[in-house]
């Protein structure tokens, strides 16, 4: 019967943890605050010739598969589209930095 206080104490720790876990938010999403706006390519395989010429390539640390292309156009807004080096498309959503 010794047993059975510490295995209530053990229980009532557990719980007592997960209660006290709560989900953190996803990174960055859309629409959320730090995140850029975004526009949808329709056609994965181009760039739309309006949104200007190519002002750089970067590598993304976290992934060898995707290269960031930046985009400007006339007005100074800058787009940030995502290729996927192994799939050979881009993804269907750019960020949009807007000049004012």
């Amino acid at each position: 019967m010794r047993g059975q206080p510490l295995n209530t104490v053990m229980v009532l720790g557990l719980v007592a943890c997960a209660a006290a876990c709560t989900r953190l938010p996803p990174e960055s999403q859309p629409g959320m605050p730090g995140s850029l706006p975004v526009e949808t390519l329709d056609d994965l395989l181009t760039i739309p010739a309006e949104w200007g010429t190519l002002a750089a390539v970067s590598n993304d640390p976290l992934s060898t598969n995707i290269t960031r292309l930046w985009v400007e156009d006339e007005e100074g807004t800058v787009r940030l589209v995502f290729y996927n080096n192994h799939t050979s498309r881009f993804h269907h959503q750019a960020g949009v930095i807007r000049r004012r």
